[in-house]
């Protein structure tokens, strides 16, 4: 069957394709399905084609924000956390955006039209993320990095802050909530993640779009997410995280900034799944300024398609 084009498109950047058990228009109901959005209740896309290439984003953009985050990590960052290199900070940059939508990989998500609670696999990917990083990274960073996580979904997240009078009560309800976060792992699909993202990793690593030493980092991260997904043990975001913490300067800052390097890589990547924007600017009528407007924000409201007008990938000339 016709691979999906997220598939498509990594293919083509590494000039060579990956197994997965992804195809279109549908994926194929299977326990080893590794969706990376779900449509109308069904899972589409493919979310080990869409990690390597937010991997790849990642990359592209590493001369742009890799001295920023220094500057902004070492101006906040608390005086018994050690100094990290430019090369080094960028490392948690790519260990990130490798983890930042693990939470994909709950049953919950894949199966979401069989279950009456909806996970929100972002604060899941936060949780074991801060878990894997934490014995890689300094507690600090490892941290930082959670938050990013946290944050990465602008349309999720930053839109419930409309209805809320004060912003601390989104805080207090993301990081104090009583509910913990239930979740379940199928073994085929968190297996069929492993290998097919590892063999991922290997072709970035051959094609030079990683090093030899990033290539060994993004494994152990890999590695210790996955066994953290395993446990199927229910946590909350505030055992990770405390509210203190995600409301500090020394904390919110560089999040912020690794944040939107993070939604940046992310949507870039997503923009592989269809001709949204293209499709989307055909739509528009140009004539009209007020019309324009009011169709943008219609555009950007709509939960189901949100992309960052900012994240529209850079065309080559």
């Amino acid at each position: 069957m016709e691979r999906v084009n997220e598939c498509e498109v990594l293919s083509h950047v590494l000039g060579k394709s990956l197994p997965c058990q992804c195809t279109a228009p549908k994926i194929t109901p299977s326990p080893k399905i590794t969706p990376s959005f779900i449509d109308d209740e069904s899972p589409r896309g493919c979310l080990i084609a869409h990690t390597a290439l937010t991997l790849i984003e990642v990359q592209r953009v590493a001369n742009y924000f890799k001295k920023p985050l220094h500057r902004v990590v070492k101006l906040n960052k608390p005086k018994e956390s050690p100094d990290m290199s430019p090369d080094e900070l960028w490392n948690v940059v790519l260990a990130s955006s490798l983890l930042h939508d693990i939470g994909k990989l709950a049953d919950q998500y894949v199966e979401r039209s069989k279950v009456s609670t909806r996970l929100e696999h972002h604060k899941l990917s936060a949780i074991k993320a801060y878990g894997a990083l934490s014995e890689i990274f300094h507690e600090y960073i490892a941290t930082v990095a959670a938050l990013a996580i946290l944050y990465h979904h602008e349309a999720l997240d930053w839109r419930s802050l409309e209805s809320k009078i004060l912003a601390f009560s989104y805080l207090h309800e993301t990081f104090t909530l009583t509910k913990s976060i239930y979740y379940t792992i199928n073994k085929e699909r968190l297996e069929a993640f492993r290998g097919n993202l590892g063999e991922a990793l290997k072709l970035l690593r051959e094609g030079g779009m990683i090093e030899e030493g990033q290539y060994e980092l993004l494994l152990r991260a890999l590695e210790r997410a996955l066994q953290g997904l395993s446990d199927n043990r229910p946590q909350k975001v505030g055992e990770i995280i405390s509210v203190s913490r995600a409301k500090s300067t020394n904390f919110i800052v560089p999040a912020f900034f690794l944040y939107r390097v993070l939604y940046l890589a992310d949507n870039r990547a997503a923009s592989a799944r269809s001709r949204y924007w293209l499709d989307s600017l055909r739509r528009v009528t140009w004539k009209d300024v007020e019309v324009v407007a009011e169709q943008i924000h219609r555009a950007l409201t709509q939960r189901r398609y949100y992309i960052g007008l900012s994240a529209i990938p850079l065309l080559k000339s």
